[in-house]
Order: structure tokens, then sequence, then C-alpha cells
């Protein structure tokens, strides 16, 4: 606790981030920073630096500005463009930081019991709309196909 409050007082990083995060704190949404936290109690130093790195070296984007202001009624078409434009970006971050999908190396919670803790917190801090593109961007950007999501796009929903 004291080490971490030296950083943030030597570095003048923001309170509602892990210390390490300070220099990506710019720009972030309150869901970013919200996330940020639980990961930060959920995976470990490695991880956790996986994820900075990342954060580092891919800036967000306008797509990512867009999936912020979502609205929780954004229309099929719009959840599916989003989706289909985020997929790119993280099929690649799944290649460059191949740690991110390694839950159960990263974690001395348990594979299940962090991937519940994640679950958790995005359906608190995003609406539906987000979570389907969020969803949907990784079923594209795995090539995996999901077939409720392709009953949905049938019934035009």
């Amino acid at each position: 606790m004291r080490a971490e409050l030296a950083v943030i007082l030597r570095h003048r990083a923001p309170i509602d981030l892990p210390a390490a995060f300070s220099t990506v704190a710019e720009g972030l949404s309150s869901q970013d920073r919200s996330m940020l936290m639980i990961y930060s109690r959920v995976f470990d130093k490695t991880w956790l630096d996986e994820l900075r790195n990342l954060m580092l070296n891919e800036p967000r984007t306008s797509v990512d500005e867009e999936l912020d202001a979502l609205p929780a009624d954004a229309d099929r078409p719009t959840r599916q463009r989003l989706a289909e434009q985020l997929a790119p970006g993280i099929r690649r971050q799944y290649e460059t930081y191949p740690a991110l999908t390694d839950l159960h190396s990263h974690t001395s919670l348990g594979a299940e019991t962090a991937k519940s803790a994640v679950t958790l917190a995005l359906q608190e801090l995003y609406n539906p709309a987000q979570l389907e593109v969020l969803y949907r961007a990784d079923m594209i950007a795995r090539g995996v196909t999901d077939e409720r999501l392709d009953a949905l796009d049938a019934r035009g929903d």
C-alpha cells in the first residue's frame, strides 16, 4: 500500500486507476478506468503489464469513442458495423498480446472466478448494445460464429 501511494504521489497518478496505468490515463472513459481497477484486483502483474503495453502501443480510436457513446437502443446495423470495425484490432491484439487471452496462468482466483468477475463488471458498466458489440467483435476476431446472433440477425432485431 505504501509503495502504491508513493508512486501516486511521485508521478501524480490518478487515484481512480492502478498506479502502473498512470501513463495511459489520459483519454480513458469512466468505464475503462473502472475496468482497470477490476483487472488490477483479478489479474497478476504479467497480465497487467501486457495490458498496459497494449494501451501504450495501440491508442484509442474514433471507433472506441463511438462504442463508448453507443446508446442502449442502437439499431442492429450500427451494432454490426461497430463490431466489424473493432474486430481486426481485437484480432491483432490477441496475436500481439497473447497473455491477455490466458486467464488460467494470470490469476490466483482461478479462471472461472476471474471470468465471472470481469463479466459481472462488464454487465454493470456497459449497456446491452455495447455488450453486444463487444461480443460480436470478439466472435469475429476469433473467427467463431454464434447461432444466437445469427438468429437475431435473421429476424432483423
